[in-house]
């Protein structure tokens, strides 16, 4: 039952509320602080990758006045126990909910981020966090629990490149990584379990080798662990195959122009080729031409004389046909068609002392060049003015002589021919100009005189030279047209007749047409250029022995050998012909009266 009692308990119950409800609000500032758990955005006990991001998340709220942010603070120790303290003045920076930085009623969200560089490493953290607001009169300091997040080692990644090849191409297998915080990961690269590049922080540089042909390669990129990453015994694996290579070799050889030889001549670089035979073919004969006598070496070649023939070419083929560890079987190889065609004579005429000389003075012209083989169809001819024999030394008279040496085609050669000129000048001064056998020559005429002519002139002459007498009044020559080691080349004029007279031999001439000798030539000697010649008068009947024939011919001669007399066919003349008419008139006459007086005779007898 309510009394006074109870009134006057309850009454002092409410003040004494009431005052500490004012007591509360005035004379000490009193937070409501809620803080969620922290949150990270790479999570709690994530693996180190060097490239996460973990931000730190609170809400603060004040419940009944409103406070100004003064200053905020956050510590974060390391796994080494070092702390790393940060203000609202230093980074990272620190991103607020509410603009107006004011703590009320309101939830306000405070943002932390830190990237995985900025926190040194995987380990275990120890983060607080603290604020500091102003109310207008009294400052309170409220200050979180410590949390804790784990980073763990991470697994490091990286990656291989490369390709298969064709042996001997070499093999490039590149390991390449991006990782941080790896100063103290020592990478490798291994080989079929045989370690070929190391390097501590960053991966192995490797050069391009070149790999025998026989079986897989494999390339395994790993590395040791470190105090950010674990232990990765495979980044990245590589299986390379290295097939077998397709040999290189070359085959030079040309045409050729005959008697020039062939050369076929085969090079070749190639490696690991010790089990390679390379042979060497001509015109796919069933044995090679010349092989290489020593494994993974070149044929020496072949350097040949063939005959040339337009029709027939040679064909050069080089080839692989064994098997090799490294390299494949190549029996096509390579092949090259050559020709040999008609080769030309190099023919040459040499004049000497010199192709242009002074009258009396003697020459030589010799040819040369004709070929020495493959020649049984060529036919090499020296000529001047006819067939000569080669060298040819001989004084001429003067004028211009063309020597000419041509060869015939045959089989293996060209149709060739080549000339030279030989000039010769008169001596001056040396006599007078005659003409004789179409020629103008110029040299010294010697004019004997009838006893001398008849008796035998002997006269010492060089080529030019001519001897002069009357026959009948009627004036005639011996020209000396040339003179060579043994003979010599004479005109007889004036109805010119040309003879060569050797050395000791006699030769008659009839220049008047009437059946007689009427002039001899003998030629006794030679010496140097010069001849002595025995010109002598004659009036000798010729040879009664004759060749009958129907139409009348150059006026023949008898020549005197060593004392014997050998006689030419004399063709008959037009005092001949009368002659035997007269003979033949004469007979029938003669024949008449004796007929005649028979028949007187045998009247008279009858009568007796």
């Amino acid at each position: 039952m309510f009394n006074k009692k109870n009134l006057v308990l309850g009454s002092i119950l409410v003040f004494v509320f009431a005052f500490l409800m004012v007591q509360s609000v005035f004379a000490s500032p009193s937070f409501l602080v809620r803080t969620t758990n922290i949150t990270f955005t790479g999570g709690n006990n994530t693996n180190y990758s060097g490239s996460n991001t973990y931000a730190f998340s609170s809400t603060w709220r004040n419940s009944t006045l409103n406070e100004t942010i003064v200053s905020y603070n956050f510590t974060l120790y390391y796994p080494s126990g070092v702390p790393a303290t940060y203000t609202s003045s230093t980074t990272p920076a620190v991103t607020i909910g509410n603009a107006a930085g004011v703590l009320n009623d309101t939830a306000m969200d405070m943002n932390i981020t830190f990237t995985q560089d900025q926190l040194g490493g995987a380990g275990t953290y120890n983060f607080t966090f603290g604020m500091v607001t102003n109310n207008g009169t009294n400052t309170t300091t409220n200050i979180t629990t410590n949390t804790y997040f784990r980073i763990a080692g991470g697994l490091m990644t990286g990656s291989l490149s490369g390709s298969n090849v064709s042996y001997p191409n070499a093999v490039s297998v590149t390991p390449t990584e991006t990782n941080i915080g790896d100063a103290d990961i020592q990478y490798m690269l291994w080989r079929n379990t045989t370690l070929i590049g190391n390097t501590t922080g960053s991966a192995p540089a490797v050069n391009a080798t070149v790999l025998s042909v026989g079986g897989v390669y494999v390339f395994v990129f790993n590395s040791t662990g470190g105090a950010n990453w674990m232990v990765n015994s495979s980044i990245s694996t590589r299986v390379i195959n290295v097939s077998k290579g397709n040999l290189s070799f070359a085959l030079t050889v040309s045409n050729v122009s005959y008697p020039n030889s062939l050369h076929a001549v085969v090079s070749e670089s190639n490696i690991g080729d010790a089990d390679v035979n390379y042979t060497l073919w001509r015109n796919s004969s069933t044995a090679p031409v010349n092989h290489s006598t020593t494994f993974g070496t070149a044929p020496a070649g072949e350097t040949i004389e063939l005959a040339a023939d337009s029709s027939i070419y040679y064909v050069y083929t080089v080839n692989v046909t064994a098997t090799s560890a490294n390299w494949s079987a190549n029996a096509t190889g390579l092949s090259s068609t050559v020709y040999v065609t008609k080769g030309t004579p190099s023919l040459a005429i040499t004049i000497t002392p010199s192709t242009e000389v002074t009258y009396a003075t003697s020459t030589t012209a010799t040819a040369s060049g004709c070929p020495s083989q493959g020649k049984d169809d060529v036919t090499c001819t020296f000529s001047r003015t006819g067939t000569i024999g080669s060298p040819e030394t001989i004084t001429l008279a003067p004028g211009t002589y063309t020597y000419e040496y041509a060869s015939t085609a045959g089989a293996n050669w060209s149709v060739s021919s080549v000339t030279s000129t030989l000039t010769v000048n008169p001596r001056s001064g040396s006599g007078e100009s005659t003409t004789g056998g179409g020629t103008t020559t110029a040299g010294n005429t010697y004019t004997p005189t009838e006893d001398q002519l008849s008796g035998g002139y002997v006269r010492s002459v060089s080529a030019a030279d001519a001897v002069s007498f009357a026959i009948s009044s009627e004036a005639h020559s011996v020209h000396v047209d040339a003179i060579t080691s043994t003979s010599v080349d004479v005109t007889v004029s004036s109805d010119p007749q040309t003879a060569t007279i050797a050395v000791g031999e006699t030769k008659k001439f009839d220049v008047t047409g009437d059946n007689y000798y009427d002039v001899s030539v003998k030629l006794n000697s030679i010496i140097g250029s010069s001849a002595e010649l025995v010109v002598t008068k004659l009036h000798e009947l010729m040879p009664t022995e004759t060749t009958t024939t129907t139409t009348k011919t150059t006026t023949g001669e008898t020549t005197t050998t060593g004392g014997e007399t050998s006689t030419t066919t004399i063709p008959p003349s037009n005092g001949l012909l009368i002659t035997v008419l007269l003979v033949v008139v004469a007979g029938a006459l003669i024949w008449w009266f004796l007929l005649r007086g028979k028949a007187k005779y045998r009247y008279k007898k009858s009568l007796w």
